[in-house]
């Protein structure tokens, strides 16, 4: 139920904002942004359909490469924000020897065409977030408004869902009730407010200083919990 749960988190997700958006973006909603945002949505969840083919060849493999495109960010940031001020020429070293020794470890292990799918896969959806984490900061600075900025990307993420779910149930037809779908409502609530928590961050602190925190505490919490 994997697709479903998807399809009902981001269905979750729009009853929710849009409503707000209609609120207090509606000025917004007839802009040419507002049709950028709803396409920056949908490429975002294609982002997540490629890091799901990825787990499918390799978990453990793809775990190797978890920073990736959060170094995709903050080598953006560096170059179109002018962020230089906030990062050391040896964090980038860091970084950049990371992911070498992740492609290293690739290269050792498993056969070679896998291996080829699987970084095809992991630079899709690396190359994708990471331009991403650069849009929001982009548009925060441009004190886009927040909330035709959320209605947007989660009209763009339901629309996506709504075509994945829909190939998926031409495959295979499985039951799902809105009980199933109510449980995913936490998860839903979560996906909402780190989106605008991240908004909110990225207009108080540059990428250079969000993304190394967001990595301590996905490798913190887990291990917490």
């Amino acid at each position: 139920n994997q697709i479903q749960n998807f399809f009902a988190n981001y269905t979750i997700i729009f009853l929710l904002i849009f409503p707000l958006t209609l609120i207090f973006g509606w000025a917004h909603i007839w802009s040419i942004s507002f049709i950028l945002f709803i396409l920056i949505g949908f490429i975002n969840n294609l982002g997540t359909v490629l890091y799901w083919r990825a787990i499918d060849v390799s978990l453990t493999k793809t775990a190797l490469f978890t920073q990736l495109d959060d170094f995709i960010a903050i080598i953006l940031a560096f170059l179109f924000f002018h962020e230089s001020t906030f990062l050391h020429p040896r964090h980038l070293l860091g970084f950049g020897l990371t992911c070498f020794a992740a492609m290293l470890l690739l290269i050792q292990k498993g056969r070679e065409e896998k291996n080829k799918t699987l970084l095809a896969l992991v630079l899709g959806y690396s190359i994708i977030w990471g331009l991403l984490f650069v849009v929001v900061k982009y548009f925060s600075m441009q004190n886009a408004n927040p909330w035709a900025f959320f209605g947007g990307w989660y009209t763009g993420s339901f629309i996506s869902a709504l075509l994945i779910r829909t190939l998926a149930v031409r495959k295979k037809t499985t039951h799902y009730s809105l009980s199933d779908a109510l449980k995913v409502s936490p998860l839903a609530l979560i996906t909402a407010t780190s989106l605008i928590l991240y908004f909110w961050a990225s207009k108080l602190a540059p990428i250079v200083v969000i993304q190394p925190i967001i990595q301590i505490t996905e490798t913190v919490f887990p291990a917490l919990i």
